[in-house]
């Protein structure tokens, strides 16, 4: 069975001004997030450094089904920014560590994170941030997309390959039928395919198919997705 993981980096969801959230006392800006990360971070189950050049390096631990032992699992490194309090990655390499943790083979997404960093703790949120291609500001409905990077390998003869993928949407306000499809963003041949199905949306959520209670935020021309009720268990701690 295909596992499915989501890092801290690497995601995949708008209204024409922003929320003034400065006389929030939880805020946090840009500056002072791009200040606060630099630095080794950890829980045990990931490993991450952010230098101040932007770049990165992040380790992942599985454990050993024979050994019952964590081991490194994954290796992935690039680039990072923070914009509007979401980290995104660009990923120049992701690499498993370890084939024979994934015997049935496995597959990987790495949305972007909305963060926040309070008493030496890095907390982080997966989201999909999508940009509108086509429709009017002010609701959900017309054409958006989204990119993000994944990894995957099977054993039976296919190995391991990273890649950039393009995920899109078109949600129908007539009709509540939504069309979404995904692709390789460096497969210049591929044609894009859709999937028909019908949409619910009653703000914040958002449901479709498989995907139930996808909580739904407008952010300067944005639409971020996350999940409906998404707990930070294992935020990463700052290390000397």
């Amino acid at each position: 069975m295909k596992n499915i993981v989501f890092l801290i980096c690497i995601s995949v969801f708008f209204s024409s001004c922003s929320n003034d959230n400065s006389l929030d006392p939880s805020f946090q800006s840009d500056s002072e997030l791009r200040g606060l990360i630099i630095g080794n971070w950890s829980n045990g189950y990931v490993k991450i450094t952010f230098n101040v050049n932007k770049s990165f390096e992040e380790i992942i631990f599985k454990h050993d089904s024979t050994t019952n032992e964590l081991v490194p699992d994954q290796q992935i490194r690039g680039t990072y920014q923070i914009a509007y309090g979401i980290l995104n990655c660009d990923v120049d390499n992701w690499e498993i560590l370890n084939e024979s943790l994934y015997p049935n083979g496995m597959g990987a997404s790495s949305p972007a994170s909305k963060i926040r960093i309070e008493n030496n703790q890095l907390y982080r949120e997966p989201v999909y941030v999508l940009t509108r291609t086509c429709g009017i500001d002010g609701n959900i409905y017309g054409s958006w997309s989204t990119l993000s990077w994944s990894i995957s390998y099977y054993p039976q003869g296919i190995p391991q390959h990273f890649y950039q993928m393009e995920q899109y949407y078109t949600f129908k306000m007539d009709s509540s039928i939504i069309l979404y499809g995904r692709r390789l963003v460096d497969d210049t041949t591929h044609t894009k395919q859709y999937t028909k199905s019908t949409f619910e949306y009653n703000p914040p959520y958002l449901s479709w198919d498989f995907n139930y209670n996808k909580r739904i935020e407008f952010n300067r021309g944005k639409m971020h997705m996350f999940e409906k009720n998404y707990v930070n268990r294992f935020p990463l701690l700052r290390q000397k």
